[in-house]
């Protein structure tokens, strides 16, 4: 189910017309709010920067939570938990977040300068996916051969 867009209008508008009101919307009386206030009474135009920063981290987070994907690491100047989680709970965003290094650890571990997974005890490696799909890698030491290199690293 996607945020209806008559609720991002109408928190547009807020942002436009009186910022405060719009990020205690999203965020609930808390610190952003306050620090939102105390922007709109020094400065009218910084609170109504912080507010679209805020509705829009909050949408965009919101956005990758309902896809199963892990929001990030908490955005600067944002205290909210609702907005930093996308409005998913803790326990959901520490599962997107255990998920993303799971997959990240899945993946082979590959040398940054020549693409070949780092050191394989033969010559010869088989990494074999979960799909049945079987990769064939030549050990670093091989790929050396021939390209002018030297085996040293410390060039």
């Amino acid at each position: 189910m996607r945020i209806p867009l008559f609720k991002r209008l109408v928190i547009a508008v807020l942002n436009i017309l009186f910022p405060p009101v719009a990020v205690m919307m999203i965020t609930g009386p808390n610190e952003d709010f306050v620090f939102n206030c105390v922007m709109f009474v020094l400065a009218v135009i910084p609170s109504h920067i912080h507010g679209f920063y805020i509705s829009l981290t909050y949408f965009n987070r919101k956005r990758k939570v309902r896809k199963g994907v892990y929001p990030g690491k908490p955005k600067h100047l944002i205290w909210s938990d609702r907005v930093n989680n996308g409005g998913g709970s803790r326990r959901e965003i520490e599962r997107l977040r255990h998920g993303k290094e799971q997959s990240r650890l899945g993946r082979r571990n590959t040398s940054r300068t020549s693409g070949i997974p780092e050191r394989s005890s033969s010559r010869r490696r088989v990494q074999e996916w979960d799909d049945g799909y079987k990769e064939y890698a030549v050990s670093p030491q091989m790929s050396r051969v021939g390209t002018g290199r030297s085996g040293r690293q410390g060039r």
